[in-house]
């Protein structure tokens, strides 16, 4: 598998292509800072657990997070968060502070009755984190 990270000005033409690992990544959002922050999922072979930051075209820090960062990236309150699938077996959000870096989990949601229990995505407002998810069977989760 080949990937890539590609950059587009306002009329369309390539500007930037960065090679990326060959994981999916469905995450990908900027923080105030101007850094680039994208959330390295899965492969065909592997799980992953890693938020990708890039800054000036340069790959800078890879952070560890919960299985699957695969579901949305919003900042939030000085915070970046990652919305991670754990492999859809419920799901967690974690929380980068954008000045240190550091990583720890603030939300974690077990399957409970459910066979599977899939986060989609996440957003935020200035007040509150949003979570969308889909499970099996009846249930208020």
């Amino acid at each position: 598998m080949r990937n890539s990270l590609a950059g587009y000005d306002a009329q369309g033409r390539l500007v930037s292509k960065k090679k990326l690992p060959p994981y999916y990544i469905s995450s990908l959002a900027p923080d105030s800072q101007g850094r680039l922050w994208l959330g390295q999922a899965w492969n065909d072979t592997d799980s992953s657990n890693l938020l990708l930051v890039w800054e000036n075209g340069q790959l800078v820090k890879e952070i560890p997070v919960g299985e699957q960062p695969e579901s949305g990236l919003v900042e939030f309150h000085g915070s970046m968060i990652a919305g991670c699938t754990e492999t859809g077996m419920g799901f967690s959000l974690w929380e980068v502070d954008i000045t240190s870096m550091e990583s720890q989990e603030v939300i974690h949601v077990d399957p409970e009755q459910h066979e599977f229990l899939f986060l989609t995505t996440i957003a935020a407002t200035e007040d509150y984190l949003v979570a969308a998810a889909i499970h099996d069977g009846p249930g208020d989760s």
